[in-house]
């Protein structure tokens, strides 16, 4: 089992270092792009969604919450 630590200074080193980042952005995309036609469905954005807990933990989806941040994230 590994331990990382992010604080604002790691974050910003990863951000600030445009070959590292651009890289991991492409590779995070494809995987998430699962028809590989270069755009996030909503469907392929709902599931990184509830990867990421944004709803809570094991939290029930009330779907207009969720349709709500898709549009506001796009």
């Amino acid at each position: 089992m590994s331990v990382e630590i992010l604080n604002s200074a790691t974050i910003a080193g990863f951000v600030e270092d445009e070959e590292a980042f651009n890289s991991w952005v492409k590779k995070h995309f494809a995987t998430l792009d699962e028809d590989q036609n270069g755009v996030l469905s909503y469907t392929e954005m709902v599931k990184e969604l509830q990867c990421l807990r944004v709803f809570g933990i094991d939290a029930k989806m009330d779907p207009d919450e969720v349709s709500a941040l898709y549009f506001f994230l796009f």
